[in-house]
């Protein structure tokens, strides 16, 4: 989280939370699809479905342990921690396949155990949100307490952690025409960071009350025209 910290001042100024010019800013995220989950790698405290579709009878509902292993009849003890559910069915259909005539498997994540995203920013109440089912952004910001008045709905930052660790990644996502359907929002992955920044009017407000008010006596008449182009 510490890096994470680091990197949001750099991500916002890139980004679309201050001066959002025309054209440029972080990139959207990557389309969510119904089977995102394939995509998916197995963490310790997974709870997972394994489907035999002709032998029934072997079908097994298993925990992935702390070493990330999970132990099948037939197939015995399986490394499943860090692998998609892709890369397990084929391991698992190998396996089967020595003493099986069809060894059709298929691998389910039923409960996302221990896992969680972190929502901040412009959120009624900042938190860490478990992720125990197939979540989007805008279910997470709404975990949350839903959005602050003050809130840049159109450009929610998604902070996701780089793969096998890389760099960490960052999306520029519009909750807002999401939630008019106009978009597809992403589906959330474990660990995500989302951070909902201020709109512009806000950032005006805040700085109006930090750099003028403060500065120039309450009994001092003073107006002044705010162009947000300019800001």
């Amino acid at each position: 989280m510490r890096r994470i910290a680091l990197l949001l001042p750099a991500v916002l100024v890139l980004g679309c939370a201050v001066f959002r010019p025309p054209g440029r800013g972080l990139p959207p995220p990557p389309p969510s699809v119904a089977d995102e989950q394939f995509d998916y790698r197995l963490l310790p405290g997974d709870r997972i479905v394994v489907k035999l579709v002709y032998t029934p009878q072997l079908s097994e509902e298993v925990l992935v342990r702390t070493d990330g292993r999970i132990v099948l009849p037939v197939a015995g003890e399986v490394m499943a921690g860090g692998r998609t559910i892709a890369e397990l069915s084929e391991d698992l259909s190998q396996r089967y396949a020595l003493t099986l005539d069809k060894p059709d498997v298929s691998v389910l994540v039923k409960d996302f155990g221990g896992q969680r995203i972190y929502v901040g920013g412009e959120v009624k109440t900042p938190r860490m949100v478990p992720l125990d089912s197939v979540m989007s952004v805008a279910d997470a910001v709404f975990a949350a307490g839903g959005l602050e008045e003050t809130a840049a709905a159109d450009c929610v930052i998604l902070l996701r952690r780089g793969v096998e660790g890389g760099k960490p990644q960052a999306f520029q996502v519009d909750m807002e025409a999401g939630l008019f359907a106009e978009v597809d929002l992403p589906l959330l992955q474990p660990f995500d960071v989302i951070y909902v920044p201020k709109t512009r009017i806000a950032h005006l407000d805040q700085y109006v009350e930090q750099y003028v008010n403060r500065l120039i006596p309450r009994n001092t008449a003073f107006s002044a025209t705010y162009g947000l182009g300019a800001f």
